[in-house]
């Protein structure tokens, strides 16, 4: 009997396991860094779209695009946009083409190194783009990416209309209460649906 209740219980962890598998791999790259009068976007180039990728249920998906998104009464996020490597058919109407990362804001931390160069190098004019080298966006993931759920649902920006497989952090990016101030001081058109708060 302990023996049967021993293997459910291994096989439980297992599946709860598998179902978290997901492999992040980020690196020091250069990114085009604007306001669009909607998000700040955070764009790869195509050769540091290459260098940056996720695996997730055995499909690789290359980094496209990163944006902050303000919100008036909720918690700031950002949204890491992938595409898969190989997209089916090559169109991107398929769910699982599309890939989006995505975390709140919490002011309970200390400064982001990452986060300040951004917003340092962030023209307030829309479309003013800047080129910063060497950007790990990777240090605006938490310390841990797992728990999260996972959803399905639209993507606005920065490809209006396609669905996309969600996978929501449970878990905040920690930023200084003066940087989290900064994001939410920011000029950005106002969003009113926020996929983490749909899904709580």
């Amino acid at each position: 009997m302990k023996v049967k209740v021993g293997l459910i219980t291994f096989m439980i962890l297992l599946i709860l396991k598998l179902s978290y598998a997901i492999e992040i791999n980020y690196k020091p790259s250069t990114f085009e860094i604007f306001n669009d009068g909607h998000a700040i976007r955070i764009k790869p180039t195509d050769e540091a779209s290459k260098q940056n990728i996720v695996i997730y249920r055995n499909t690789k998906y290359l980094l496209k695009d990163v944006h902050i998104v303000i919100w008036d009464d909720k918690a700031p996020e950002i949204h890491f946009l992938h595409i898969s490597a190989n997209p089916s058919l090559g169109r991107r109407d398929k769910v699982d083409d599309v890939l989006v990362i995505a975390v709140k804001f919490s002011p309970e931390g200390k400064v982001n190194e990452t986060l300040e160069r951004i917003i340092k190098n962030l023209h307030r004019g829309i479309g003013i783009k800047e080129k910063v080298d060497k950007l790990n966006v990777g240090n605006l993931l938490p310390d841990k990416v797992v728990p999260f759920k996972e959803i399905q649902r639209d993507i606005r920006i920065p490809i209006p209309s396609s669905e996309a497989l969600w996978l929501i952090l449970q878990n905040p990016l920690l930023v200084s209460p003066k940087q989290y101030k900064e994001l939410k001081n920011l000029k950005l058109e106002r969003f009113t649906n926020s996929p983490l708060e749909e899904n709580n």
